[in-house]
């Protein structure tokens, strides 16, 4: 099948200036233009731009994106691997803070509860106001 710049971002759930950015950045090629023509993508633009959207939604970076994609060979596996665990080691360190912060704001929000109406709250005592 043969799309538009407009019609591959539709069927890839992106808009046409993404498509534009990912070529500038060397994501994605950009097909040649006929002669007073409209550039024409294919199935493998799809399929690569569908690629790309799914790995960023995962958090990989722009620059891993393109690693991986530039993977290939005997090795494949292995830096494929690397980059995933690497992903998912930032993952835990995220959580681990999140959960540490979500823990901080129950504390101070039982000294909220715990006040009566009027006084000052000495969460925000806590939290250095």
């Amino acid at each position: 099948m043969r799309f538009t710049i407009g019609q591959i971002a539709a069927a890839a759930e992106v808009n046409v200036e993404t498509v534009r950015y990912y070529q500038r950045r060397g994501l994605m090629e950009a097909p040649e233009r006929p002669a007073g023509g409209i550039r024409r993508y294919g199935d493998e633009d799809l399929k690569r731009l569908s690629f790309i959207r799914k790995a960023r939604s995962m958090g990989f970076t722009l620059e891993e994106v393109a690693s991986l994609s530039g993977v290939g060979g005997l090795h494949a596996c292995s830096r494929t691997s690397a980059l995933i665990d690497a992903r998912i080691a930032d993952i835990e360190s995220r959580i681990a803070r999140l959960t540490s912060m979500r823990a901080e704001l129950q504390h101070l929000a039982q000294g909220c509860h715990a006040t009566a109406a009027g006084e000052a709250c000495p969460s925000l005592g806590a939290m250095g106001a």
